[in-house]
């Protein structure tokens, strides 16, 4: 085959759930990143088994296709392509084309050359209309509507443009006049003069003076030019890629910026950190590509970073809740100052580094007040749950807490524990894991497609109530899911029901929380 098949399953694992690929003219070709991150592996393909395939396969048929190119508008056109086959594609090819960095394999463009002529066919359908049918959310600032006239952003690579000037597929003759000159200052200072939520920085606050209005510096500029921030500033210098991710106006950023005290208060307990283990920590500060308002947080109880680890199914994310002592983070992280808006994107300050969350391995065995019992189960079974060593567990643990286990009352607990009771206590950890999905009450992390909820997306990400709604919501609903456990032939029904920031969860029509 011109392109070379599957990746060679009988060498290790490397990337996005595939192997190397050692066929074809792209065979052993070494690549440099996966995602955001500097990366060398072999380039990598994971096809997906048969039945697996088959199902997804509908979404590529011939029915599919010609539904999507009946749609009146162009929202509903893009919508049906994204879900249909665009997305299809790299759920079924896995490796290297399941991050952004899918550009890694040349099957890439095979891909994208289709879907580009998809979209053609379309507006041949009504050429007139449709070669200025664009609407659907503003990606920077997800409030305002699309337009014709919003840039397109190269991050350098190349002049931005207006989308009205790339309308068309077969306009080749590139008018200079329809590119913006990168470097001129009017069109740099663009994001920092559009209308932004009013400054709500705590006047008392030692980072008041950090709070310039509508400033036109970038994140980065800005922290490397706060005496408050000298520390943070020092740690992103050592590592470029965050510079430019901080630096970069052609997509925006919501950073979580930990004052000099606090990263005083973390380095006189954690010295000797290896610099991996540093940028870690700076990209779990880091929510991209959109403005996150402190309005916003307490609506969203969780958000993704920009830390991608290969352990996970998705990116990490932080939780973000009120507290008496404020907007909180991750339980103990407080805001101190907030809605700092520059040049691309949102600052928020804070007391204490975010540290990235241990494996659910160490999280169960760290909380002996709460889950010892379902510890010991672990260990008496010889369960592996996420140590991080070899292929760690990821997805999602329902912990069954100490009191639920007093519920099974004394006699049947101490029968678990006997050598008679062993396959029982195996099965019922088992049932409590779900590998392969990661849930949280308001995102859906899914590498596995098992699922068979109608409410899900086929991407393997789901994500509500935004962005489709930007940032004026009220979110409020039901969703529901069946999830395989790690128990052959079990599952669990999981309820998630929200109100604004209240939300309740039923495991098997038990609420389990709220």
């Amino acid at each position: 085959m011109g392109f070379g098949g599957n990746g060679n399953t009988s060498l290790e694992e490397t990337v996005g759930s595939g192997h190397c690929l050692t066929t074809g003219p792209f065979a052993n070709a070494e690549v440099l990143i996966f995602g955001i991150h500097n990366l060398k592996h072999c380039l990598s393909r994971g096809f997906r088994n048969e039945s697996e395939t088959q199902s997804k396969a509908l979404l590529i048929s011939p029915k599919v296709v010609e539904r999507t190119l009946q749609m009146l508008d162009y929202q509903s056109f893009n919508t049906e392509l994204e879900n249909g086959p665009h997305n299809a594609i790299p759920w079924i090819v896995r490796g290297d084309f399941l991050k952004f960095s899918a550009p890694n394999d040349p099957v890439f463009f095979l891909h994208h050359a289709q879907l580009d002529r998809l979209w053609w066919i379309w507006q041949q359908k009504n050429p007139e209309q449709r070669h200025m049918d664009f609407s659907g959310p503003n990606p920077d600032r997800s409030h305002k509507n699309a337009s014709l006239e919003d840039i397109m952003l190269y991050g350098g690579l190349a002049s931005p443009v207006k989308v009205v000037h790339v309308m068309s597929t077969e306009d080749v003759n590139a008018k200079p006049e329809t590119l913006l000159n990168w470097n001129d200052m009017a069109y740099r200072n663009l994001l920092a003069t559009e209308d932004t939520p009013k400054q709500q920085a705590e006047t008392s606050s030692p980072n008041a003076r950090f709070n310039p209005k509508r400033s036109r510096l970038t994140v980065y500029q800005l922290i490397s030019s706060s005496e408050h921030a000298t520390k943070f500033a020092e740690l992103v210098n050592q590592h470029p890629i965050i510079v430019a991710i901080l630096n970069n106006t052609a997509s925006n950023v919501t950073i979580l910026l930990p004052t000099n005290a606090a990263l005083d208060k973390f380095f006189r307990h954690d010295k000797n950190l290896s610099k991996e283990h540093i940028r870690e920590i700076l990209l779990y500060h880091i929510h991209g590509p959109l403005i996150l308002p402190a309005s916003f947080l307490p609506l969203s109880p969780s958000q993704p970073t920009l830390l991608d680890p290969l352990t996970l199914s998705g990116p990490q994310r932080w939780r973000s809740e009120w507290s008496l002592k404020g907007l909180t983070i991750n339980i103990d992280v407080h805001i101190i100052a907030f809605d700092i808006y520059v040049a691309n994107g949102v600052i928020h300050t804070i007391d204490s580094i975010l540290v990235p969350p241990p494996s659910m391995q160490q999280t169960i065995e760290q909380m002996p007040g709460k889950l010892s019992t379902l510890a010991l189960a672990l260990r008496k079974a010889s369960s592996h749950v996420g140590n991080g060593e070899n292929r760690p567990f990821r997805g999602t643990c329902f912990a069954p807490s100490n009191k639920a286990f007093e519920k099974l009352g004394v006699k049947a607990n101490a029968f678990l524990f006997t050598d008679r009771g062993k396959k029982y206590l195996e099965a019922l950890p088992s049932y409590h894991f779900v590998p392969e999905i990661t849930l949280y009450s308001n995102a859906k992390y899914n590498s596995s497609r098992h699922s068979s909820s109608s409410h899900t997306k086929e991407a393997g990400l789901e994500e509500w109530p935004f962005p489709d709604n930007g940032y004026r919501f009220f979110p409020k609903g039901i969703r529901r899911y069946t999830l395989p456990t790690s128990l052959d032939g079990h599952s669990l029904d999981v309820e998630i029901d929200r109100y604004g920031p209240l939300i309740s969860e039923s495991i098997n029509g038990r609420r389990t929380r709220s």
